[in-house]
């Protein structure tokens, strides 16, 4: 005995065709995800180098840095310890870095104004210096 479909079931073809829309804004979704949270870490990166740069070449030789961090060989952001330093000092403009020598470790807060440095701080277990 054969069975029929009542009025309100979707054929075949129509339900594939629902499964094909939604597989495809799915789709969509997952790849607009991939590049949002892909051009995120892109700039982040670039910040991160960039500043590690700007860094190197304005306070390399300081002798605070070289008795303290010694060469840098690494500079990351910690996003919790940035917006603690900006709620601290009441300025959003501060930047906070962990920088990780062949001497040792510490902070840096900076801060920018105008697009350039303004001040900045190395923070290490020995104390906090103004590095000018």
């Amino acid at each position: 005995m054969r069975r029929f479909d009542s009025p309100g079931q979707r054929t075949g073809a129509a339900r594939r065709t629902v499964v094909y829309i939604l597989a495809g804004v799915g789709g969509v979704l997952l790849l607009s995800c991939f590049l949002c949270g892909g051009g995120i870490y892109l700039a982040l990166n670039w910040a991160e180098g960039s500043f590690h740069e700007t860094f190197n070449a304005n306070y390399r030789d300081h002798p605070m840095v070289q008795e303290h961090i010694g060469e840098v060989k690494t500079m990351s952001v910690d996003f919790a310890d940035m917006a603690e330093v900006k709620e601290e000092r009441g300025d959003p403009d501060y930047l906070s870095f962990y920088v990780v020598g062949t001497k040792g470790e510490g902070q840096v807060v900076v801060l920018v104004k105008e697009g350039l440095i303004d001040t900045c701080e190395l923070i290490v277990p020995a104390g906090t210096f103004q590095l000018e």
